[in-house]
C-alpha cells in the first residue's frame, strides 16, 4: 500500500514598517495639509493642548514649523466688538493694538469690525496662556498675518500666537485660509495663506478676522451645519460666536509623531485614527535614555534612564506595544509582545511624558545606525 501525504506550505507574512498615517517623520508631518485641491487628499491631525485638543495640520510655510487649525471651538459665545458699536458707527484707533500699516499710514478712525482692535485678540491671548501648559506654550510661534481695513481702504498686519482665519468673499468661498499671507496688489486679495477646505472647518460656527466693507458693524463668520451646507456670511459684531483659531507649531525639537498614545502601562497601546476620530501624538527630543538593538534584531539593551516612568515602545504595521524599563535592562522582542519575533521592520524608542509633552529617543542599531 502506498500512502501519499500532501504537505501544504503555510506562508508567514512578517509585519512591515508602520504607514505614514501611523508613524510620521518631521518632513512627513509637514507634507500633510487641508487643501483638497492640490491633487491629493492628505489630511492628518495632532493632539496639542488641554483635554487632548485636536488640530488639523493645515500645512507648512517653513522648514521648522507647521500651521495648525483647531478642529473644535476653543470657546463659544464671544463677541467680536463691544455692545452698542453697531451699524455705521466707528471707533478711535488705538496705537496699543500694535497694528502695522503700509507706508506709515496715519489711522484715526476704524470700523467696529476692525480685527486689530477687537477684544477677540485679547481673549485669544488669554486662551493661549490658560489652555496650554507652560511647556506647550514654548512650542507656539508668533505669526504675522495681514487683514483688510475696510474703513480706510487699506490693510494692516498683526502678530499673535493664536489668531483667526481669513475669508475674502461673502457666501462664495467653500474654504478659509490660515497661516502667513501677503497682499496681492493686482487683485487686492489677502486670501492666499494655507487653504482649509470645507470638510476641515466642520459643523461649527466661528468668527473670521475679515471685515465687511458695506456694513462696518459686521464681521465675517463661518457657518457650519451638520448634514447641511456650510458657507461664509456676516454677523453683527455684538452678537456672540465661537473661536476656532490657528497657530504655528515649532518643529525644531520634534523628532517624529506616532498614532500611539503616550505610554502609561505595559502591553498593547491604543492607535489613533489620525485623519478620523483621533490624532498623532508628537514626540520631542529629550534626555530619556538610550536603547540599542542587537545586530540580530532580537534584543534591545537599555541605559541612561533618568525618569522612573520611562517606557520602551515598539511599533510596526500590526500595532504598538510598551514596556516600562530601567537602567541596564536587556529585553527580547518576545518579552514586549508574543507577536514580536524580532525588531525587524519596527520603530523602537524610549519615551516619557511630562507637562503634556512626550519626550523620546529613537533606538539605534548596535552597529551605530539609526533605525
Amino acid at each position: 500500500m502506498l500512502t501519499i501525504v500532501f504537505q501544504f506550505n503555510t506562508n508567514v507574512y512578517a509585519a512591515e514598517s508602520p504607514s505614514i498615517t501611523e508613524f510620521a517623520t518631521v518632513s512627513q508631518l509637514r507634507s500633510f495639509n487641508t487643501d483638497d485641491t492640490d491633487g491629493s487628499v492628505n489630511p492628518a491631525k495632532v493632539y496639542f493642548g488641554n483635554n487632548n485638543q485636536q488640530w488639523w495640520i493645515a500645512g507648512s510655510q517653513s522648514d521648522n514649523s507647521m500651521t495648525l487649525f483647531s478642529t473644535t471651538l476653543l470657546e463659544d459665545g464671544v463677541k467680536f466688538g463691544s455692545d452698542g458699536i453697531v451699524g455705521f458707527m466707528k471707533k478711535d484707533y488705538d496705537p496699543s493694538w500694535n497694528c502695522e500699516y503700509p507706508n506709515g499710514n496715519s489711522i484715526t478712525k476704524v470700523n467696529a469690525s476692525h480685527y486689530g482692535g477687537s477684544p477677540l485678540r485679547d481673549r485669544l491671548d488669554e486662551l493661549q496662556k490658560s489652555f496650554f501648559s507652560s511647556s506647550e506654550q514654548k512650542l507656539m510661534k508668533e505669526t504675522t498675518v495681514y487683514t483688510e481695513d475696510t474703513g480706510n481702504s487699506t490693510y494692516y498686519s498683526t502678530a499673535d500666537i493664536l489668531y483667526l482665519g481669513y475669508c475674502s468673499r461673502f457666501n462664495k468661498d467653500d474654504y478659509i485660509t490660515v497661516g502667513k499671507n501677503v497682499y496681492v496688489e493686482e487683485n487686492q486679495d489677502l486670501n492666499n495663506g494655507l487653504r482649509v477646505d470645507r470638510n476641515y472647518c466642520g459643523p461649527k460656527t466661528f468668527w473670521l478676522r475679515t471685515s465687511k466693507g458695506t456694513l462696518p458693524g459686521a464681521a465675517r463668520t463661518w457657518y457650519g451645519y451638520i448634514g447641511g451646507s456650510s458657507y461664509t456670511s456676516d454677523r453683527a459684531v455684538e452678537q456672540p460666536c465661537g473661536l476656532a483659531p490657528a497657530f504655528e507649531l515649532d518643529l525644531s525639537s520634534v523628532i517624529f509623531a506616532s498614532a500611539a498614545m503616550p505610554a502609561t502601562s505595559d502591553g498593547s497601546m491604543t492607535l489613533s485614527d489620525t485623519n478620523g476620530d483621533g490624532a498623532f501624538t508628537i514626540r520631542y527630543q529629550g534626555n530619556v535614555g538610550n536603547a540599542q538593538i542587537s545586530g540580530e534584531k532580537l534584543s534591545v539593551s537599555i541605559s541612561g534612564i533618568t525618569n522612573d516612568n520611562t517606557y520602551l515602545v515598539v511599533q510596526n504595521s500590526e500595532g504598538a506595544w510598551a514596556k516600562k524599563v530601567s537602567n541596564n535592562d536587556l529585553l527580547f522582542a518576545s518579552e514586549i509582545s508574543e507577536s514580536l519575533a524580532s525588531f525587524a521592520n519596527c520603530k523602537v524608542w524610549l519615551e516619557t511624558t511630562s507637562d503634556r509633552i512626550t519626550y523620546a529617543n529613537l533606538a539605534s542599531w548596535r552597529v551605530g545606525e539609526l533605525q
